[in-house]
């Protein structure tokens, strides 16, 4: 099942068109198989099986503590059932083939080698995944992710579209020139909110780093369940 998945993943990033307003982007909608999605969500771990993102070190101790992440490391799936552990390890090893990444770069190859001009891209590209569980109050104000990043991928995991307006959002600064590269989280009000993200089922988004690709989470007001991602992301090496 996983090596079917694996090449029509391949095949339908490749293949989508990539949208330049307000940065370079895709967006994928049924990206999985209709079977490996329920696959998915039949897998999901149990939500106290989370911790908060605010005790992970990835960001500044205490912030961003609505926000619960299920890391891949051996101690955390040790903690899942035979099925689960084997499931995830399975997405895991299939989010880190070479071949995907190899396409994901070469996708956004001018975008990203532009970055390092006149250096080529980094060749220590690597590839880090965890789930994603956000519960009400999570805000993440406009910002373009750290400097190692080379591309996020954001595959929405809902059951349903109950939760379609709490998308991912772009944005655009007030000020036009405005850039930042540093990874820094900045206030909405600094910003023109210019489009979101529907949060509908099965829908892959993707973006390259760049000094101008301001996205970031309104704050949720209103869940009735927990918001879930897969997040992965291609990175260079520390």
């Amino acid at each position: 099942m996983f090596s079917d998945v694996d090449t029509t993943l391949i095949q339908r990033i490749t293949a989508a068109p990539i949208e330049r307003d307000p940065f370079p982007h895709c967006i994928i909608d049924n990206i999985f198989p209709d079977e490996f999605y329920d696959s998915l969500l039949e897998h999901w771990p149990a939500l106290d099986l989370f911790g908060s993102q605010a005790n992970t070190g990835r960001v500044t101790s205490g912030a961003y503590k609505e926000r619960m992440v299920f890391e891949f490391g051996p101690e955390h799936l040790a903690r899942l059932d035979d099925a689960r552990r084997e499931f995830w390890r399975q997405v895991l090893h299939m989010l880190l083939d070479f071949r995907l990444n190899r396409s994901i770069l070469d996708k956004f190859h001018d975008d990203i080698a532009s970055r390092f001009f006149p250096q080529e891209i980094p060749t220590d590209a690597i590839g880090d995944s965890r789930l994603i569980s956000d519960r009400i109050g999570y805000a993440i104000g406009p910002h373009t992710d750290a400097p190692s990043r080379l591309v996020t991928l954001l595959f929405y995991l809902p059951t349903d579209s109950r939760l379609k307006h709490r998308g991912t959002s772009f944005y655009r600064p007030i000020v036009a020139n405005f850039r930042s590269d540093d990874g820094r989280h900045h206030p909405f009000h600094l910003f023109h909110r210019i489009r979101t993200v529907d949060f509908v089922p099965n829908r892959l988004l993707l973006f390259p780093k760049t000094d101008r690709s301001f996205h970031g989470v309104e704050r949720i007001e209103d869940l009735g369940t927990d918001r879930r991602l897969l997040s992965y992301n291609i990175h260079r090496a520390a």
